[in-house]
Formats: C-alpha cells, sequence, structure tokens
C-alpha cells in the first residue's frame, strides 16, 4: 500500500477513534480498549495521550488500586521508555488486589522479564521469569500449554 494511501487510512481511523471518545467518553473501559486498538495498529503517540485520559480517569473514579488501572498502567508502559517503572506499579495493584499466584501477575512477572532481558539485565531476567513460571505451574498445572 502507498504511503499516501496509508496516511489518509491513518488519519481517517483516528478520527473515527477519536469520534468513539467523545460520543461515549464516560465509558472508561471504551477508552482503554480504543487506546489498545490505536496502539495495536502502530499510531503509538494518539494511544499514549488515550491511555494518560483512561488513566487519570480511572483514577479519578476508582482509585489508584483498581484493576483497570493496572491496565491502564501497562498500557502506557508498552508505549513509553519507562517500562518498568509502570510494570512494578501494575504488580503492585495485582499482587495487592489478586495476590501472590494468580496467573495476571505470572504475566507481569513475565513481562518484566521480558525488559530485563532487553536491557541486558540477565540475572533480573531469570528471577522474573522463574517468578511468572512457578506462579504458572502452581494455577494452571504442569500439562497447561500457557505455562510457559
Amino acid at each position: 500500500m502507498d504511503q499516501k494511501v496509508k496516511s489518509e487510512l491513518r488519519c481517517w481511523f483516528i478520527e473515527r477513534l477519536k469520534d468513539l471518545i467523545e460520543q461515549y467518553s464516560d465509558d472508561l473501559k471504551l477508552l482503554l480498549q480504543c487506546a489498545k486498538i490505536m496502539y495495536l495498529l502502530g499510531f503509538c503517540e494518539e494511544a499514549f495521550s488515550h491511555y494518560q485520559n483512561a488513566h487519570y480517569l480511572f483514577v479519578s473514579h476508582h482509585g489508584r488500586n483498581h484493576l483497570d488501572v493496572a491496565s491502564c498502567v501497562l498500557g502506557l508502559e508498552n508505549v513509553h521508555e519507562e517500562a518498568l517503572k509502570h510494570y512494578e506499579c501494575a504488580l503492585g495493584i495485582r499482587l495487592q488486589k489478586l495476590g501472590e499466584c494468580h496467573p495476571d501477575v505470572a504475566n507481569t512477572d513475565n513481562n518484566m522479564a521480558i525488559v530485563y532481558d532487553k536491557q541486558n539485565h540477565p540475572n533480573k531476567a531469570l528471577e522474573y521469569d522463574d517468578k511468572a513460571l512457578k506462579i504458572r505451574l502452581s494455577t494452571l498445572g504442569e500439562n497447561h500449554l500457557n505455562k510457559l
């Protein structure tokens, strides 16, 4: 597809998402989903802006320790350079709300392992990878496909 067409499609798509967000601005989950879609389609700047808005609104409505705040924080992580800071925040919320042996906690540990590995900290990466594996083995069992 040629660059001009891509650019036009991008503008059209962003405008439709903005219309949705404006029309349903009181639906915080929709706002979060629109931010996720923007990120997945490569519109990182726009996604970051909407994740920030969703984060602010979720904190305002539900407080800092709501599970949807953790989702916003993880969304911000995907498009922001300070990944570990955001993962640590999300991990804290998930540990408090879900406990130490929950698959979502394992997912966050695994994501932190990936970031540590990318930052060339193999020992820290292995530590978080081991935590994630232990949780998955204890909650999902050895024969589950998602244990790794």
